[in-house]
């Protein structure tokens, strides 16, 4: 499976869009690592896509 990361909503799955939130929902904050243009993401790292300097305190179920 391959699909575009950013500016295609043609297909997607569960992790692109929390990482299309970050990307886009961060404003200006470079908050998610850049990516090429395919790229898997699978959801158990997420919390890697963070760039270092917003990297979350607490992540996992609650």
């Amino acid at each position: 499976m391959g699909t575009t990361l950013k500016g295609t909503y043609d297909k997607a799955y569960c992790s692109k869009l929390v990482w299309q939130a970050l990307y886009y929902g961060s404003g200006s904050l470079p908050l998610v690592l850049v990516r090429p243009t395919t790229f898997i993401v699978a959801p158990y790292f997420l919390p890697g896509e963070v760039n270092a300097p917003y990297y979350p305190t607490k992540y996992g179920p609650f």
